[in-house]
């Protein structure tokens, strides 16, 4: 009989598997039910939504960023404005928002918060409590200090410094189409703005476009560490990527805290209480706001818990300051090689504003930062190619009692418990809003509305309101975009007529022939692009090789970049 007696810790497990189960199983049905009634793609009450990613792997490449996913689900299943996507227990359900007047409903009627994933993917580059992700009080505190950095009148100020990085700039490209050789178009703009955000945020010439600097080493290999995006949640817990986040995460605080420390002890406290003496350097904006909160004093030193804070909000700038722009620039070199119609425009445009003489394009750009704002043709370049090469979407977390609203039927549906993705690849190339969405057609930009005599002039009508968001909108919209512009319309003023690009990707044998920054062939990969540069191909994926027609598809780098860095041969033009 003893032996028939069942040992009550066996009974005690027992049953708490079996309530698990349970409890598993009446979740799923809760979960899966929330589906039957929301609009999106075939829903199984199995497996969710996540079959669906075997129908999109056959139109878009598996390391494609995500906001190409939502793109291609949107015109596979014919689902225009929203949908919901039920992807669990693998990730959280998403409302999936590709429509710009629900988009304005959550970002600027009702601002969400920031989705908690983007905290923590922020994280490793930027800190816990940077500005990016941060939201209410501390939000709120750290864009008023840094407001006036990014005034209209401070930033044309800012110009012929800009101007001097992008002759080095040019002088890097021309290096390289001397020497005929291969390298990464994305890593040689990175550096360019770089060396940029390094005088907006720190005061400081960081010198990376002629030489290896530890705090721009530390923020790659740090972006090349982060997971992917077909990486699953348990790859945070990779105990070598860990390491390695802590590793770069350590470096990247050792240099700033040195900086702020140095700057610190430099500040002229009598002036930095006088308002109108006040630098506008990001670096300065933190250190005087502690002045005036704390009452610092030198040789007291700076409060552990401000150093952190402001450590988080340098890092924060440099990694939004430079990472935009340089994709952007890296995708407008490109993307203008296959238009030389638009080339010759653009030529017609500098020519007429600076002259036929290349060479006296910065000179006169230093004497009047504000021909930048005659450069209308540039402009309307830079917004095409940021619609078609977004470099971000906008993750924000549903909440109780805010509901989004269809615009053509005025039904309302939830967003509590979802993530609420506002992804613009979708929007910024749905045929919906835009006429003739995959070219690209700058002149686009020139119409000023969408009427008859608009069209009468040849130009497709420009999309509906808030259709174009790069930067996003709202008060949560990027703070630095009017300086992203004037760098990107710099760029272009002093590099169009100069060179031409091409992409190498169909070159054979190409990744063994690639050159790092410095025009070196080195050993394995011969860049610095780091583990993470590489794409499909090399990989060895068999699937998809193009997006959109691109070889050069997005990836999820930090934010969308070029695959492999967008590989090119450069020529000299004039």
């Amino acid at each position: 009989m003893a032996a028939m007696q069942l040992n009550p810790v066996y009974v005690a497990i027992a049953v708490i598997f079996a309530g698990c189960i349970v409890r598993f199983f009446i979740k799923a049905y809760e979960l899966r039910k929330f589906f039957r009634d929301k609009p999106g793609p075939p829903h199984s009450w199995v497996w969710g939504h996540l079959p669906v990613f075997s129908t999109i792997f056959q139109h878009v490449p598996r390391d494609s960023h995500p906001h190409s996913y939502a793109y291609h689900v949107s015109t596979i299943y014919n689902l225009p404005r929203f949908y919901y996507m039920d992807l669990w227990p693998v990730f959280e359900r998403n409302l999936v928002i590709t429509d710009p007047a629900i988009a304005q409903q959550v970002t600027v009627t009702k601002s969400l918060k920031k989705h908690p994933i983007l905290k923590k993917f922020i994280r490793p580059i930027a800190g816990k409590e940077n500005i990016l992700s941060a939201d209410g009080e501390q939000w709120r505190r750290w864009r008023a200090v840094f407001n006036p950095g990014f005034s209209a009148a401070h930033l044309m100020t800012l110009v012929p410094m800009i101007v001097e990085h992008t002759e080095t700039f040019v002088e890097v490209l021309g290096g390289m189409a001397d020497k005929g050789v291969i390298f990464r178009l994305e890593e040689a703009a990175t550096r360019y703005t770089v060396d940029i955000i390094g005088r907006v945020v720190l005061n400081a010439k960081l010198n990376a476009q002629v030489s290896d600097h530890p705090l721009l080493t530390a923020f790659r290999k740090q972006i090349n560490w982060l997971p992917r995006a077909q990486a699953t949640q348990l790859s945070w817990y990779n105990p070598i990527r860990m390491y390695h986040l802590w590793k770069n995460g350590r470096a990247m605080d050792q240099y700033l805290e040195a900086e702020l420390d140095k700057r610190f002890e430099s500040q002229d406290m009598e002036a930095s209480k006088d308002k109108k003496a006040r630098k506008r350097y990001i670096i300065d904006l933190a250190l005087q706001t502690y002045l005036e909160e704390e009452g610092g004093k030198k040789g007291e030193g700076l409060d552990n818990e401000f150093k952190r804070n402001a450590i988080s909000q340098i890092k924060s700038f440099i990694f939004a300051g430079h990472d935009t722009t340089s994709s952007t620039i890296a995708y407008a070199c490109h993307i203008l090689s296959k238009h030389p119609s638009v080339v010759a425009k653009l030529c017609s445009e500098h020519d007429a504003l600076f002259g036929p003489d290349v060479s006296g394009t910065a000179d006169l750009l230093r004497e009047d930062p504000y021909l930048i704002n005659k450069l209308s043709y540039t402009t309307a370049v830079i917004k095409e190619t940021l619609r078609l090469f977004p470099p971000a979407s906008s993750v924000r977390v549903g909440e109780e009692g805010v509901e989004i609203v269809d615009p053509l039927t005025g039904e309302k549906y939830p967003t509590k418990g979802c993530l609420v993705w506002v992804t613009l690849e979708a929007m910024h190339r749905l045929p919906c809003l835009w006429e003739r969405a995959d070219e690209f057609v700058p002149e686009r930009w020139l119409s000023q509305e969408s009427t008859p005599p608009a069209q009468e002039k040849g130009l497709p009508p420009q999309p509906p309101a808030n259709a174009w968001r790069p930067f996003e909108k709202g008060p949560r919209g990027c703070m630095g975009q009017e300086l992203a512009m004037i760098e990107m319309k710099v760029a272009l003023a002093m590099t169009v007529r100069r060179f031409k690009f091409q992409a190498v990707y169909k070159e054979k044998g190409w990744r063994d022939k690639v050159v790092g920054w410095d025009g070196v062939r080195r050993e394995g990969r011969g860049d610095n692009v780091g583990r993470l540069g590489k794409g499909n191909e090399e990989e060895g994926g068999k699937g998809v090789k193009e997006n959109h027609g691109e070889e050069a598809y997005q990836v999820l780098l930090g934010t969308a970049k070029p695959k492999e860095g967008l590989p090119v041969r450069v020529w000299r033009v004039r």
